[in-house]
């Protein structure tokens, strides 16, 4: 996966992370916090966060400009660290995984009229579909799902 998704990634998934509680956001906050635990890569991951948002105002230009209800396929690697236990979940939780981020991301959720009213106008599709990987990094065959025994 290249450095630009990874690092959109990491953003969505703490953004992800901390609306589901109803709280905040909490990207800046992290931001700050990596920083200052990695000052020598500031330069670098500027840099990534200018091309990632290079690639959002391309990618809302060019979804405005498009027919058709094509998204935007984002590859998606589980990593499941396990001991052998209950904690190696089955494929069939992480398809449903899949399956409910889509539904979330592309407004296709049955309880979008609960959504508060101050929050209405931002529930939205978003344009994106997730799909387990196919290839890995050197191009190899890959399920999108990785095991890790700890």
């Amino acid at each position: 996966m290249n450095k630009l998704l990874k690092l959109f990634l990491l953003f969505f998934v703490v953004n992800y992370t901390y609306t589901q509680n109803i709280s905040p956001c909490a990207t800046t906050e992290k931001y700050k916090e990596y920083i200052s635990n990695h000052p020598d890569e500031i330069d670098e991951i500027n840099a990534r966060r200018a091309q990632l948002e290079i690639f959002t105002k391309n990618f809302r230009r060019n979804k405005n400009s498009r027919s058709g209800s094509s998204n935007y396929i984002i590859p998606v690697v589980f990593h499941i660290l396990h001991d052998n236990g209950t904690e190696n979940i089955g494929d069939q939780l992480v398809y449903d995984a899949i399956e409910r981020l889509n539904i979330d991301f592309n407004k296709r959720n049955s309880d979008t009229v609960d959504v508060i009213s101050e929050f209405q106008h931002l529930v939205a599709n978003v344009g994106f579909e997730f799909r387990l990987a196919r290839k890995d990094p050197n191009g190899n065959s890959t399920t999108g799902i990785v095991r890790y025994v700890d």
